[in-house]
């Protein structure tokens, strides 16, 4: 007796059409993509331009892979990659740009920012000019964020005030004073840093953040549950932000809500460190005391 081994149903379609895709996506379709890298690079910028920053980003890829002693593409892959929150392979790109003899104006602020990124420090103050031959209140703010990741506290503050001097709209310059006084226990002085920034930027991302941490801080849970909230709305502080609204819950006493929140971020991040001893201080607090020992331990 045969047996019918294929049939029009929807599941048999669905099999069909993902291994004709499969095949697309592995061998691509035609003879291939015979664009030039200069090509590539147009179509990069004119993605870019149209808030396709992913296309654009592969584009800039296959310019680097077809031309790869080509500096320009290089360099705008790894502002590409920065952009992207993918430091490492920033800082690759772009050192391999300046040794392809790439001519920047920004290029030491751009490498410097990518390895700050990565926390490392020293090496990103190599490549920022001297601070008596500055006049630029972006380069202060890496500066600063250089020195404060050093622990080296005064110079960061001298750095992110003449970025100020430099540039009073500067709500980095303001954020980094912020963090500086905060981390010092210095509250009020952090509010006031923090309150000049948020009037120039209500909707900044960084400040929203910060105003939650000082709101936790003072002990003001719902003023930072608010700022938290608010913060996660932008994909830039969306985990940290929803880390801190843990953080308001575990505080208030909920640790039912603080594990909720925490597996957002395991669900995206399973590995985050912080994430999974919020998970585990979660569990503690509702004694469930195998699952806090199998998150915290781990997360030490």
């Amino acid at each position: 007796m045969s047996r019918k081994i294929w049939s029009n149903s929807p599941s048999h379609i669905r099999l069909l059409l993902s291994v004709g895709l499969s095949f697309v996506i592995s061998f691509g379709a035609g003879c291939g993509d015979k664009r030039t890298a200069e090509e590539h690079l147009r179509e990069a910028a004119r993605l870019s331009q149209a808030g396709d920053n992913r296309g654009a980003l592969i584009e800039l890829r296959n310019a680097a892979k077809k031309a790869p002693q080509n500096a320009e593409a290089r360099w705008r892959l790894g502002e590409a990659y920065l952009q992207a929150g993918d430091a490492a392979s920033a800082t690759k790109e772009m050192t391999r740009a300046l040794e392809l003899g790439i001519q920047q104006a920004d290029a030491g602020r751009s490498l410097a920012e990518a390895l700050i990124s990565q926390g490392r420090f020293d090496e990103a103050l190599t490549r920022l000019p001297d601070d008596n031959a500055t006049e630029n209140a972006d380069v202060e703010v890496l500066r600063g964020r250089a020195l404060a990741g050093l622990g080296r506290k005064d110079e960061a503050i001298a750095a992110f005030e003449r970025a100020y001097e430099l540039d009073p709209q500067s709500t980095e310059a303001l954020r980094g004073l912020a963090a500086i006084a905060l981390t010092a226990g210095e509250v009020q002085r952090a509010t006031g840093y923090l309150d000049r920034g948020l009037s120039i930027a209500p909707n900044d991302p960084q400040l929203l953040y910060l105003k939650g941490e000082i709101g936790l801080s003072s002990g003001d849970i719902a003023s930072a549950m608010t700022a938290f909230e608010k913060a996660q709305l932008d994909p830039e502080t969306e985990l940290i932000a929803l880390l801190g609204q843990a953080r308001g819950q575990l505080a208030s006493g909920d640790p039912d809500t603080a594990r909720s929140i925490t597996s957002r971020v395991l669900e995206q991040s399973p590995n985050h460190p912080l994430a999974n001893y919020l998970f585990g201080l979660a569990e503690f607090q509702a004694e469930h005391y195998d699952g806090a020992r199998s998150r915290l331990l781990p997360a030490r």
